[in-house]
């Protein structure tokens, strides 16, 4: 499903509520998968992996996979100390109508 499609879905879906705690749970999941890597190997291994993963899923250039994989790292780490940007995203967006 592309990202456009996936937004699309999350809009329109009346659903989708339910949906997303089961979705949420998959994030959680691959957070935790992010945060047990770099416990176990160390942040510079798994930046490197995941770059290589990304690279060959996305067929893009280690460089580009490789920023990315920053990005991915970074919020993993961010989220589990609380620091998220989703729910104060929300609140924000809530409050103005």
């Amino acid at each position: 499903m592309s990202l456009t499609e996936l937004i699309t879905t999350i809009v329109q879906d009346p659903l989708f509520k339910v949906k997303a705690a089961g979705k949420a749970l998959l994030n959680q999941n691959d957070g935790y998968h992010i945060l047990m890597a770099i416990h176990e190997h160390g942040e510079q291994a798994v930046q490197i992996e995941m770059a290589k993963q990304i690279a060959a899923r996305e067929k893009m250039s280690f460089t580009e996979a490789a920023r990315k994989a920053s990005y991915y790292i970074e919020y993993a780490v961010m989220a589990s100390n609380g620091d998220g940007y989703g729910k104060t995203t929300r609140n924000e967006l809530n409050s103005k109508g």
